[in-house]
């Protein structure tokens, strides 16, 4: 069990450590795509891909969670050709699903966008089919608590894609941008493939759906979930097109959630790594460490979070024109609820994976269709009025809205404190409210520093962050990490 806890924290503290790169990642996305684009063609592309990742999640059918939960019970077995068997049963089955995405998305932006050459769609397309098979590959390694390798998909791609989208721009305009995530998606799932070569199994790759059939029951409900989350996250590019009729507005829209999407998958794929050892604790019957734990996730998804919303109200207003340059100068407000909705997601982060733990799929479901009518229904009437700083507002109430039931709904399985996330978050309202003053930019850079050292110091005097856990995360950190297989051995 020790060994078990040790293996998890160093994974999850190596992704904590690739989740400032994907967070700092995304902001550098954030500078130059937009900036090099302009508003009106980044809208375009924001929109085609807004369009692509929603097709891309349509066939998921919650194989991720399949393999996060089950794959660590197989482990416990020390069944190396289950974990074959269930690997290459599922990649066979999303490379299936992943045709079926292909088309979808041609049909659907062919009606939707109809300015945008048939030869680019085409691209996207197959990049679909690309990413459906990286993204299981990688998976793997989520399922064998080696959660820094799964990470290194989403990293990898990032970081590529800021080399490549900007040469495929300058060298082919939209169509050559699109090409470059294409160059990067193939890269990323050649070096997933090469990791993974292992654990491939040419008997394996035929389904066998009475194998998988109680999986598959369990990875559904999630997968509605799931979906409901991905057209939450990707339906506002498409309101705001449809009811502003302004490209420039979906641009603004898309930089905000670019910023906002790397900064929640920091948050959540940072959780999720956990996830094969929570279950083991909760397969154990040991609810009192997962209490203790699930506290622990809280606090630290909190303080991680202050940065960005600080950020945001400080210096949002100063630093928009000058990184992303004048078209998007009134972007400012915009990041400002969008930072919000940052610091609204990390209790809603943590009932999401702690309902895939005690295999509770419905209360996902649940809370994925309330925020998703919430939205719907604030966004259009908002959209109207106030652009796309109203679709901004819609999604940040809706995402309160599903922080509030899902947590509700979770505490009937499995009690919880939320005092400490509740403590971090007053601690930012007064660095926040200073973003109000008319201060210069130097100054301004002055308190968000001095502020969140002292948000910091007053977490550690209140208890919020705890002496004991940072030296055991720095402990676990220098020792020598395990083979990659130690845990089917």
């Amino acid at each position: 069990m020790k060994n078990e806890q040790n293996s998890m924290v160093r994974h999850t503290s190596l992704i904590a450590l690739q989740r400032v790169g994907l967070v700092a990642s995304g902001l550098l996305f954030a500078v130059i795509v937009p900036r090099l684009m302009g508003a009106d063609t980044y809208g375009r592309f924001a929109l085609m891909f807004s369009i692509a990742i929603w097709c891309l999640l349509l066939t998921e059918l919650g194989f991720n969670s399949i393999i996060s939960r089950y794959l660590s019970d197989i482990i416990l077995e020390s069944n190396e050709d289950g974990v074959k068997r269930l690997f290459c049963n599922i990649l066979s089955l999303r490379l299936a699903g992943s045709l079926v995405s292909a088309a979808v998305f041609m049909a659907v932006s062919a009606s939707v966008i109809k300015d945008v050459a048939g030869s680019t769609l085409l691209v996207i397309a197959f990049y679909i089919v690309l990413a459906a098979s990286t993204e299981k590959v990688f998976a793997l390694f989520l399922g064998l608590n080696r959660a820094s390798i799964w990470g290194m998909n989403y990293l990898t791609r990032r970081w590529l894609s800021l080399i490549t989208i900007p040469l495929g721009y300058h060298w082919g305009g939209l169509a050559g941008a699109v090409g470059g995530i294409l160059v990067a998606e193939v890269i990323v799932l050649l070096v997933g493939v090469y990791l993974a070569r292992s654990f491939f199994s040419a008997r394996h790759f035929i389904p066998d759906f009475k194998y998988l059939a109680p999986m598959l029951k369990f990875g559904l409900v999630f997968f509605a979930g799931q979906l409901l989350g991905a057209t939450f996250r990707q339906s506002g590019n498409l309101i705001v097109r449809l009811v502003s009729g302004d490209y420039a507005e979906v641009g603004y829209y898309g930089l905000c959630m670019s910023i906002f999407l790397a900064a929640e998958a920091a948050l959540v794929q940072l959780v999720h790594s956990m996830v094969p050892f929570l279950g083991q604790l909760e397969t154990r019957g040991e609810y009192e460490l997962l209490r203790q734990w699930i506290g622990r996730i809280l606090r630290t998804l909190t303080v991680l979070a202050a940065p960005v919303v600080t950020g945001a109200f400080l210096l949002a207003d100063q630093i928009v024109p000058l990184a992303f340059g004048s078209p998007f100068a009134s972007v400012g407000p915009h990041l400002k609820v969008v930072s919000v909705s940052v610091l609204l997601t990390v209790p809603g982060v943590v009932a999401l994976i702690l309902s895939l733990v005690v295999k509770k799929p419905r209360f996902t479901m649940e809370a994925g269709l309330i925020r998703l009518v919430c939205f719907v229904l604030l966004s259009v009437p908002l959209v109207r009025v106030m652009g796309s700083l109203g679709c901004c507002i819609a999604f940040a109430v809706s995402a309160a809205a599903y922080a509030v039931y899902f947590t509700i709904r979770l505490q009937t399985r499995i009690n919880y404190s939320l005092r400490s996330y509740c403590l971090a978050v007053l601690l930012l309202v007064p660095v926040c409210a200073v973003g109000f003053l008319d201060l210069s930019l130097t100054w301004r850079i002055v308190a968000f520093l001095v502020g969140n050292l002292m948000i910091v110091a007053f977490a550690y005097l209140l208890r919020i962050i705890r002496k004991k856990e940072i030296q055991s995360v720095l402990q676990i950190l220098r020792s020598k990490p395990a083979e990659l297989r130690s845990d089917i051995e």
